[in-house]
C-alpha cells in the first residue's frame, strides 16, 4: 500500500514537471533577457542623469 502511495507521487510530481517545462523558459533565453534588461537599466539611468543636469 505505502508503496503505491509513492509511485503515484511520483507520478504526479512528473507530470507537473512536464507541465512546467511547456511554459519555462530555456536558460539561455533568460539569461539573454536578463542582460538586455540590464543594459536598458543602465541606459535609462545615463538618460536620467543627462536630463537632470538639463532642468
Amino acid at each position: 500500500m505505502l508503496a503505491n502511495v509513492f509511485t503515484q507521487e511520483e507520478k504526479i510530481s512528473s507530470q507537473i514537471n512536464e507541465a512546467i517545462q511547456k511554459v519555462s523558459l530555456p536558460d539561455d533565453w533568460v539569461d539573454k533577457m536578463l542582460n538586455e534588461l540590464e543594459k536598458e537599466k543602465k541606459e535609462n539611468s545615463i538618460i536620467s542623469l543627462f536630463s537632470s543636469k538639463d532642468k
